[in-house]
């Protein structure tokens, strides 16, 4: 009996297992926690990247009709992929500006591109805008303000990490004007 206990004491067969049956949950939650945020992180940069776009875009017209925001609002969805803004995210964009000793006002703000409820963090239009500390529009010049919302559901924690709605947004001047007017 002694001789039994002794060999089953010195052997060594099952210590991989018990090692690897503690590790592998381990390494399977840092997999997937390592997923989790590089979803958020692609997502963020595609955010970023998509409120730019569009404030760019729409700080190149000359003259902007409301059937070409639209069109740049749809552009937006190939700007997201393989998030989905039309279900998930929402594109506002505003321009702002001053004339003479009149107050900084947003001359005109439209939406579109996804259907959550989220509104704009600059302001309404015909209201003055909150604008970040330091950024000042002088007398005839204009700002093209662009913000996407983002409704973000984590795709594996989801009972660790609570959704949250993420922001971005972009200023840009425009070139040709102060585009404080959208034609019909």
């Amino acid at each position: 009996m002694w001789n039994f206990i002794h060999r089953l004491r010195a052997s060594e067969k099952g210590g991989v297992m018990i090692e690897a049956g503690l590790a592998i949950p381990i390494l399977i939650v840092l997999l997937l926690a390592g997923f989790e945020i590089s979803r958020l992180t692609l997502l963020n940069q595609k955010l970023d990247r998509a409120a730019t776009s569009m404030a760019d875009l729409v700080s190149q017209s000359k003259d902007l009709t409301t059937a070409q925001l639209t069109d740049m609002f749809s552009a937006i969805q190939h700007v997201m992929e393989p998030f989905d803004v039309g279900n998930s995210g929402k594109v506002i964009v505003s321009s702002i500006g001053t004339e003479g000793a009149n107050p900084t006002t947003i001359y005109w703000q439209r939406s579109g591109s996804g259907t959550i409820t989220a509104t704009s963090q600059i302001g309404a239009e015909g209201g003055n805008p909150t604008l970040p500390t330091g950024m000042v529009i002088t007398s005839g010049e204009g700002l093209i303000v662009a913000e996407i919302f983002y409704d973000y559901t984590p795709f594996i924690f989801w009972d660790f990490v609570s959704a949250s709605q993420l922001y971005h947004r972009a200023f840009f001047r425009p070139r040709f004007g102060g585009l404080d007017i959208l034609a019909p």
